[in-house]
């Protein structure tokens, strides 16, 4: 069982993350 869905939320919460720090 591949956990794809698991890594998508993860790059998803990452991308969101970052995008935050660069609003500031």
């Amino acid at each position: 069982m591949v956990p794809v869905i698991f890594f998508s939320l993860t790059v998803h919460e990452y991308s969101h993350g970052k995008v935050a720090l660069l609003l500031g």
